[in-house]
């Protein structure tokens, strides 16, 4: 009877001291919950990620760690985890934190997997079903784009505009400035293939295209934009989007969507004493009043072990892969966008019209530009594009002047037939 009553004074010896650290314990972990609870609800709204503007119509949300999905039909934040889906014909508008912009089609399933802000942003989508158009141009976004389809991951990391959908078909389309990569998927979800869609390309995935993918027989899927998908209201609404952008601001009622203009690059304008006379790509001197190249006020930065040499004016190779002009200098094209393919020498920058390209790298002998009509850097007619080179230490060298004439095909006008054969023959009398 006494070896028991020890036993039990032993354990309840023991109980008593190991209480007070589990009593700790539970406290810490309270606090630690409610920080994170009450820095959900007061973090600002920058950390939110993303701010989701339904435009027209309802979205309904899913977000991170829930299993249900909630309607809306105003303005919401969105975190990485969160999934949407769009109500048939709306049109729904995410700016990300990094001034990238995400268009969602009605009737789309997208999950937000990934979204922050190392190396410049990086966001990761996954389309489920539907159809998205990403603007990285017009805030000039550098955040790396990747969109899974589980069949095709899709990567632009340029300051592209492009679509990836995934309907009866995967597909991308790009209409801007920079190459889109493409993976295809095998099936344990490893790239099989690669290949770039460029400016005015698109790439269709058919189920038997994949199939042969997968079999390591590389099919030719990227090929010209087709003129039907330019007729749809959905390109329509992106176009004018793009060239009149909603735009997400705070107001003092707070977080708002409003309409803003474009954040475009405008044309450089000859100071006095700039001769820009436009002769068949040929170079002109553009000279201050003291007679000199003009030269920019700051130097550029040049990667180690890079040699650029003596810089040189840009020069002409190819406008759409012709090299002919007619009897006014002008380069003849027909497709859009046309593409304008040089030669540097000692370049360090390319500019073109005002615009830097962001994909030359210091020291390359070719430069391309893609002058893409749907966004207004090339109008129907006559075009002139002044080219220019920057040396390491700002130095401007003389100017390219490259003419275009633009001239789309024209739709095959349509003849209305009233009544039948009779009626056709009497009016042909």
């Amino acid at each position: 009877m006494y070896r028991n009553r020890n036993r039990y004074r032993s354990r309840r010896s023991s109980g008593g001291f190991l209480m007070p650290f589990l009593i700790i314990i539970a406290v810490g972990v309270i606090i630690v919950l409610l920080f994170n609870l009450v820095s959900s609800f007061f973090a600002s709204p920058a950390s939110q990620k993303a701010y989701l503007h339904i435009a027209e119509g309802s979205v309904s949300m899913k977000t991170w760690g829930t299993d249900d999905f909630f309607d809306h039909t105003s303005d919401v934040l969105v975190v990485e985890g969160d999934e949407v889906k769009t109500a048939s014909g709306s049109k729904t508008i995410v700016e990300f934190f990094v001034g990238t912009v995400m268009r969602i089609d009605g009737g789309s399933d997208v999950v937000f997997q990934l979204i922050d802000d190392e190396d410049g942003g990086n966001i990761e989508i996954l389309l489920v079903n539907g159809r998205i158009w990403f603007n990285k141009h017009y805030k000039e976004s550098l955040a790396s784009v990747k969109v899974s389809t589980g069949d095709i991951l899709v990567t632009a990391n340029g300051h592209s505009v492009f679509t990836v959908e995934n309907e009866f078909d995967d597909m991308v389309r790009n209409f801007l400035n920079e190459d889109v990569v493409f993976e295809v998927l095998g099936e344990d979800g490893k790239a099989v293939d690669t290949d770039d869609v460029g400016p005015g390309q698109q790439a269709v995935f058919t189920a038997e295209a994949l199939s042969r993918f997968r079999q390591f027989q590389s099919p030719n899927v990227v090929v010209a934009q087709d003129d039907e998908f330019k007729e749809t209201e959905w390109y329509a609404w992106n176009i004018e989007e793009d060239k009149n952008p909603t735009e997400f601001v705070m107001m003092e009622s707070g977080w708002q969507f409003v309409k803003a203009e474009p954040e475009m690059v405008e044309e450089e304008v000859p100071v006095d004493g700039e001769e820009t006379e436009a002769v068949n790509g040929e170079t002109t001197e553009e000279t201050t009043e003291t007679g000199e190249a003009s030269e920019e006020e700051t130097a550029v930065e040049i990667p180690e072990g890079v040699e650029l040499g003596d810089l040189a004016a840009p020069t002409i190779i190819t406008v759409s892969g012709g090299n002919q002009t007619n009897s006014d200098g002008f380069y003849v094209v027909t497709g859009n966008p046309a593409t304008i393919r040089g030669g540097a020498t000692g370049a360090a920058k390319i500019v073109v019209n005002g615009y830097t390209l962001s994909k030359y790298t210091p020291g390359d002998a070719e430069w391309t530009y893609f002058a893409n009509a749907e966004y207004d850097f090339m109008q129907e007619g006559e075009n002139t594009y002044e080219v220019y080179a920057l040396g390491a230490d700002g130095t401007r060298s003389e100017s390219l002047i490259v003419k275009v004439l633009y001239q789309p095909p024209q739709a095959a006008p349509v003849v209305e037939v009233v009544g039948g054969a009779e009626d056709t023959a009497n009016t042909n009398e």
